[in-house]
């Protein structure tokens, strides 16, 4: 029972350690859109963005975050996804990796949401990748 509770301290600290990197950009009653930028194996930076849900049922969300360089779009991205109502299916959920498409930084750019769409559902129902 000793390990056990050991373990789970260990999980939360190492959870509790990498929260406090991400930074909100975008919060309402449905979700909660964090991100942060982490170097990859490459050692490039990437954004990771992280979305949780808010509500008390399923959701589809639809987000584009956008890149602005002195008040200019530069890049934009598109996520859609739907996130599990309850808070293991929040806490265990990974994270979108968003790259500069001609392979250099985006950290110089103003990260903003442009457009956020949600929808609540009975649940989420898994898709085909090529459909």
């Amino acid at each position: 029972m000793r390990k056990i509770i050991g373990l789970l301290a260990i999980l939360f600290s190492v959870q509790f350690a990498s929260a406090q990197s991400w930074q909100v950009i975008e919060e309402n009653e449905d979700t909660e859109i964090k991100y942060k930028w982490k170097k990859n194996k490459e050692g490039n930076l990437e954004l990771r963005v992280r979305l949780k849900n808010l509500s008390k049922s399923d959701l589809n969300v639809d987000v584009e975050i956008a890149f602005y360089n002195n008040g200019i779009l530069e890049q934009s991205s598109m996520i859609n996804t739907c996130l599990k109502k309850g808070a293991f299916n929040n806490w265990f959920r990974n994270w979108h990796v968003i790259q500069d498409e001609d392979g250099g930084s985006l950290e110089e750019f103003e990260v903003k949401v442009s457009e956020l769409n949600t929808e609540k559902v009975d649940e989420c129902i898994e898709t085909d990748a090529d459909a």
